[in-house]
């Protein structure tokens, strides 16, 4: 079996055990909308899984762009419940599966229910 690849894309640093999982997450950090754009379309070639956890940029036009064209399946995490009411409701209505409410601490839950989607859509075959 292949192993699997996990990107994950933040404004902030995340506390993982990488040890622990069959499959590889690769951590990567972006500071404004252009970075986490360019990165999510140079990535989603070999990703299985992407998670985004765009924090508090200050735009999401690039961002958003791309993620209309990417096939890969996404996890967006948002860091508060107000997402839904700001300017992040045009990437929550383009990706697959979000998580509101997300915390540092929820990193390890957040691969666990990565290996649940990537069998999932391994399944599809998407």
């Amino acid at each position: 079996m292949k192993k699997k690849n996990i990107y994950l894309i933040s404004t902030f640093d995340h506390n993982i055990n990488k040890k622990q999982y069959t499959f590889n997450v690769n951590q990567i950090l972006v500071k404004d909308d252009t970075s986490c754009a360019s990165t999510i379309k140079k990535v989603s070639n070999k990703a299985n899984l992407i998670i985004l956890i765009p924090g508090k940029l200050k735009s999401y036009t690039h961002t958003n762009k791309i993620i209309k064209k990417i096939k890969v399946p996404i996890i967006y995490c948002s860091i508060d419940n107000n997402d839904l009411h700001d300017k992040k409701n045009s990437i929550i209505k383009n990706v697959n599966y979000i998580i509101h409410g997300f915390k540092d601490k929820s990193s390890q839950i957040l691969l666990e229910s990565a290996i649940k989607i990537i069998k999932y859509h391994g399944e599809k075959k998407f």
